[in-house]
């Protein structure tokens, strides 16, 4: 009964970590201006949809690293975050994440925050970063320092969302796309692309309707 109670103090945090994160997701979606969200690809994965993403991944020990491109409040980190540390025996957790939208990149901390206690609590290392800077730019200048040699973070877990958006041909992200061999007509196969790209050998990758080991 002693041990089982420590346990279950213990792990406090992760319990119900997911459904938190969620209700952050309803209420981010309450504040987006709806005017504009269909033009942003601004529609986050409800909880229900990111626990089936998150059960893709096949292993989840050792050292983690994740991306999660268009975060939007964190629920698909955070789903892989709850069943690493409920199903597997991660040492470390280290979560790259970008979002552009102000109104998600508060709840995208606070999501991450308690993840972070999460991962504490199970005696997890864990770190994340917050990028909000656009993806594809910023995932290119990495690609480009990585095949000059140079040092970049690579991971080994990404799990996005994209958005259903077209690129124009004569666009400054089609000319992004093409400098790191990229030719895509639309944001959704883009944003894959380009993480796939950023995942070390061996690493996995599971968005919303597709999933992809590599």
């Amino acid at each position: 009964m002693v041990e089982n109670a420590t346990l279950e103090t213990k792990n406090n945090a992760l319990y119900g970590l997911l459904d938190a994160v969620d209700k952050c997701r309803i209420q981010a979606n309450s504040h987006l201006d709806e005017d504009t969200r269909g033009q942003k690809g601004q529609f986050m994965t409800p909880a229900s949809a990111a626990r089936i993403l998150a059960t893709k991944f096949r292993h989840l020990n050792g050292e983690l690293s994740i991306i999660d491109a268009g975060a939007g409040v964190g629920s698909l980190t955070t789903a892989l975050v709850e069943r690493a540390l409920n199903d597997f025996s991660p040492t470390a957790i280290n979560a790259n994440v970008w979002e552009l939208e102000n109104v998600l990149v508060k709840n995208l901390n606070d999501s991450l925050k308690l993840c972070e206690q999460a991962a504490v609590e199970s005696e997890v290392t864990w770190h994340s970063n917050v990028n909000c800077v656009d993806f594809i730019s910023h995932a290119v200048t990495l690609i480009k320092q990585r095949n000059l040699g140079q040092k970049v973070f690579l991971s080994n877990k990404a799990i996005l969302n994209p958005p259903y958006l077209k690129i124009s041909a004569s666009s400054v992200e089609r000319k992004l796309l093409r400098s790191v061999g990229v030719e895509t007509g639309n944001l959704y196969s883009c944003f894959v692309a380009l993480a796939l790209m950023l995942l070390d050998s061996g690493g996995g990758a599971c968005c919303d309707n597709s999933t992809q080991f590599l």
